[in-house]
């Protein structure tokens, strides 16, 4: 499952969002700042996915099952 964002504020602040980002999801697209029209700052189009992992055991928060089977 992927989410689609887009940011738009100055692009210090967008590159620390995207550096936190990075520690929950896979970020795709954030190479490439646009500049704003008729507006201060940049936006940047993203491409949010959960980390892949080697791990089968079940991670959802939801689940009550906690063995991770």
């Amino acid at each position: 499952m992927a989410i689609k964002v887009r940011l738009s504020g100055e692009p210090d602040d967008i590159t620390h969002l995207v550096e936190h980002l990075r520690a929950e999801f896979d970020v795709a697209g954030a190479d490439r700042a646009y500049p704003n029209r008729g507006s201060f700052g940049v936006r940047v189009y993203l491409e949010l996915r959960s980390h892949t992992t080697t791990n089968p055991r079940n991670t959802d928060p939801r689940s009550t099952d906690t063995e991770g089977k």
